[in-house]
């Protein structure tokens, strides 16, 4: 399901948009989760994380294999041990607070997508903007 909705929204919209859509999923799933910790609203949530994976990834690693397209395994390589020191961090991090509220750890996660999304979507319509110019 994700990977056709991601097929038909990335068909008509940017990847700036598309960017866009995958964080806002990514901070309303933590919300969802924070909100209804309960067996519907965690499914939800993960649905919602679903369909930001499929949106939010595919747009990032384009973009970045864009950027350096003689080096294209080392960008991919590093974008993705990126996400794996992010999830461990993100463990290490929220581990200890965890064990008393899961809600506020979902709080936290969703902040943090904030500042992600803010970073994902200035980085995608620099690139964008850019990459027209030279065109």
């Amino acid at each position: 399901v994700g990977a056709m909705t991601s097929r038909r929204v990335s068909a008509r919209v940017s990847r700036t948009w598309s960017i866009t859509i995958g964080s806002g999923l990514l901070v309303a799933a933590y919300l969802v989760a924070a909100a209804s910790p309960t067996s519907f609203g965690l499914t939800l949530a993960a649905a919602l994380l679903g369909l930001c994976n499929s949106l939010l990834h595919a747009s990032l690693q384009g973009i970045a294999t864009e950027l350096t397209p003689t080096s294209r395994a080392t960008t991919v390589s590093l974008f993705v041990c990126s996400v794996f020191i992010g999830s461990a961090l993100a463990v290490a991090v929220t581990a200890q607070q965890a064990s008393g509220s899961y809600p506020t750890v979902f709080v936290e996660s969703a902040g943090a997508g904030v500042i992600m999304a803010i970073a994902a979507v200035a980085i995608s319509r620099g690139w964008t903007s850019r990459h027209q110019s030279e065109a």
